[in-house]
């Protein structure tokens, strides 16, 4: 994704640097220290330009709602954008996953997040946000992740037995083909000239 129009509309997840000395790898793994918001707005076509700049509505943020945030300025430590849907085998004994995920079912649907900015090195660390409970959570690799296949697995038995699951994850995708849409289409407007 080397456009950066191609982030409006997408979640991300930033970790700021709050002036602290804590251990990178620590905090880079701790999914409180992560905002969560949706990119409004980009201030320059291009990723690769170092004053890039993304408009951000927050969520459930009480200090930050909607700010200007510089992807690659010195308060940035991480920027993680939204990737794909895919499934995770909740039946893996060395994932802490969330025990109402585990009971319910041996895999799960998530959204799966991919670096853009990374100075905490995550490395091979696989970052998801599982669809429903939207709990964030690390994996040490992408072992455990099977990918989502949209036509064959929105008709999989969880989903049939999980209303609300199948329309979040209806929703994200129907979304993310409409981002698509608008991004690499034209749009041309007729403009009257005798309004303006």
């Amino acid at each position: 994704m080397g456009d950066s129009l191609g982030l409006i509309g997408k979640r991300l997840l930033l970790l700021l640097n709050d002036g602290s000395s804590a251990s990178a790898a620590g905090v880079g793994t701790d999914p409180a220290a992560w905002l969560r918001g949706t990119v409004r707005a980009v201030s320059v076509i291009g990723l690769e330009s170092p004053g890039v700049e993304v408009f951000v509505e927050f969520e459930k943020s009480p200090c930050r709602q909607r700010s200007w945030v510089q992807m690659y300025g010195d308060e940035v430590r991480a920027v993680l954008v939204e990737s794909a849907i895919v499934w995770v085998n909740c039946s893996d004994p060395s994932l802490s996953l969330p025990p109402a995920l585990v009971a319910a079912a041996t895999q799960w649907p998530a959204l799966l997040f991919k670096p853009l900015v990374d100075r905490v090195g995550l490395g091979s660390v696989v970052p998801v946000e599982f669809f429903g409970p939207r709990t964030l959570s690390f994996f040490p690799n992408g072992n455990s992740l099977h990918t989502f296949e949209t036509e064959k697995d929105m008709i999989h038995s969880l989903l049939l037995e999980q209303p609300a699951l199948q329309a979040a994850i209806s929703s994200w995708h129907r979304d993310s083909e409409l981002q698509e849409i608008l991004r690499k289409g034209q749009l041309r407007l007729p403009i009257n000239k005798r309004t303006l």
